[in-house]
């Protein structure tokens, strides 16, 4: 078994001990290295922190490459960082235990549920909202894209609120066209906004596909952008 920080002697010591005590399941869980834990448990993700600062337990985290790892290299790892302006549309979530910068740790992308960080001054998550990650920040927000809430939160542990989660990626946004007319078969700019239409996600723009008729005078124009395949492509668009 491979543990984190401990030599091989100290590791089962430390074992028995808490063996002993009756707490072995969680602290065993806490201890092993991400590549253990996630040859158990195929929906554990290993990944090094690749950020300028430490990862709280339960952080959410944006990839930014896969390398392989392990005495092979045949390992993956996911690098991550915090969420920036770069859209993704899918996250990662630590799990309980803070990873130090260049540290590795274990997460997952929470297809089923978790709990992820959620910032506090955005409310209370209830049940049903879309909330999702914002740059700068490890926490979701709410009217965000990519987390569906399910109404459970912990509020007890101060700095570290969070609330249970399905994540559920992100098929379309909403957004408004900065371009003054798009082509056929060309491209445009849009500026994401939440998921209410409530307010522009100011980090996130996004270069659009136009596969239907030419597009002229829709500057400022609502529009809808779904994903075929990964490339962002125009849905439909406000009528003039």
């Amino acid at each position: 078994m491979s543990i984190y920080g401990f030599s091989q002697p100290n590791a089962a010591a430390l074992l028995k001990m808490v063996r002993r005590e009756g707490l072995a399941p969680r602290v065993e869980n806490s201890l092993r290295s991400p590549q253990a834990r996630s040859e158990d448990d195929p929906s554990v993700v290993a990944f090094k922190n690749n950020a300028s600062e430490t990862v709280p337990a339960w952080g959410v985290m944006q990839i930014t490459e896969w390398i392989l790892e392990g005495e092979d290299s045949d390992f993956p790892v996911a690098k991550i960082t915090k969420p920036n302006t770069t859209f993704n549309r899918v996250y990662l979530v630590n799990l309980e235990r803070e990873v130090e910068q260049g540290g590795y740790g274990a997460a997952k992308f929470h297809w089923n549920a978790g709990f992820a960080l959620y910032d506090t001054g955005s409310g209370t998550p209830a049940a049903g909202e879309s909330w999702g990650p914002q740059s700068g920040q490890w926490t979701l927000k709410k009217n965000y894209y990519g987390f569906a809430t399910l109404g459970g939160n912990i509020t007890t542990d101060s700095g570290k609120e969070r609330t249970a989660i399905v994540q559920t990626g992100v098929d379309s946004v909403f957004g408004k066209i900065d371009s003054s007319s798009v082509s056929k078969n060309g491209t445009g700019t849009v500026s994401v906004w939440d998921s209410v239409f409530g307010a522009d996600i100011t980090a996130w723009d996004l270069t659009v596909y136009n596969h239907t008729v030419a597009l002229s005078t829709v500057s400022g124009k609502q529009c809808k952008v779904s994903f075929v395949g990964n490339r962002p492509v125009f849905d439909w668009v406000e009528c003039s």
